[in-house]
């Protein structure tokens, strides 16, 4: 493994988290248990879109619209990783060559990928769609009237 910055963060911070008591639970799964399910939600926020982490790879809008050097591609000295799925069999969708581990999870049934989710209000506020997320609401009208929600 190449020392990265990337690989550095996440490599100090499961070993930083793993020797602080109380914390190792939270850095490492515990021993799977009959009946108790764990939904994880990953919001993405920052550089990682999701046309970034999971793209359809043949899709002509795709092709069109990303430049190559920021295209998940499908040969090449780093292609991504097909998936096999039914939602859609007709488009190529890949994971990002660095997400790459997140197939075998994928292929077992462990994860789901739920692409292009979002909001159908068009706000133009980003600040203002990530707190309709956050708290499962479709509008801002009822927003003041919620202080919690599903992911807060």
């Amino acid at each position: 493994m190449a020392l990265t910055r990337r690989n550095l963060l996440k490599w100090g911070t499961a070993v930083t988290a793993a020797s602080l008591p109380g914390l190792r639970h939270i850095a490492f799964a515990g021993e799977e248990r009959s009946g108790n399910h764990c939904l994880v939600v990953v919001f993405l926020r920052g550089g990682c879109d999701g046309l970034s982490l999971l793209a359809p790879t043949d899709d002509p809008n795709y092709v069109a619209d990303r430049a190559p050097e920021l295209r998940v591609q499908t040969s090449g000295p780093k292609p991504g990783r097909a998936l096999r799925q039914n939602f859609a069999p007709q488009i190529d969708f890949r994971l990002h060559p660095e997400a790459a581990p997140l197939g075998e999870l994928y292929d077992a049934g462990h994860l789901a990928l739920v692409h292009a989710a979002g909001l159908q209000n068009g706000t133009r506020s980003h600040f203002v769609a990530q707190d309709l997320m956050e708290r499962g609401l479709a509008d801002s009208p009822g927003f003041k009237e919620t202080g919690d929600g599903w992911v807060t």
